[in-house]
């Protein structure tokens, strides 16, 4: 049985610019490397929450870039859209598209991470479609 999300993996060009924006504007924490035969970071984890996490393969260690990734987004729950939003435009983080009510009833906002990767903020409301409502 399939119970969740257990992590996300990107290759990166600037790992501490990821982990800048990840962990000290997204506030994610970063948890453990694991090393290459050469000593270099070849995957670095952060938490997402309980058991889900986000893994990091750095281009310089040998992680390839993949330009045709039919990657589209990662969306991230947040339970006040309008605060974390302020929050992350007051770090220097360019939002792509304010907050706006989805088809789904849902609030979203869009910025992306250094290396473009799209990241949709949401904020689950009692008319969001997840909820099972009609």
């Amino acid at each position: 049985m399939i119970t969740g999300v257990g992590h996300i993996a990107y290759t990166v060009k600037d790992l501490d610019a990821t982990l800048d924006f990840y962990c000290n504007k997204l506030g994610f924490q970063k948890m453990f490397s694991l090393k290459n035969d050469d000593g270099e970071i070849w995957i670095q984890y952060i938490k997402v929450a309980h058991g889900q996490f986000i893994e990091f393969f750095p281009e310089t260690a040998g992680g390839k870039w993949y330009d045709d990734m039919n990657y589209r987004h990662i969306a991230l729950h947040t339970d006040n859209i309008h605060e974390d939003v302020e929050r992350l435009r007051s770090l220097g983080v360019k939002i792509n598209v304010e907050v706006t009510e989805g088809l789904d009833g849902s609030f979203q906002a869009w910025v992306n991470d250094p290396d473009g990767n799209p990241i949709e903020l949401m904020q689950l409301t009692e008319k969001s479609l997840q909820n099972g409502n009609d």
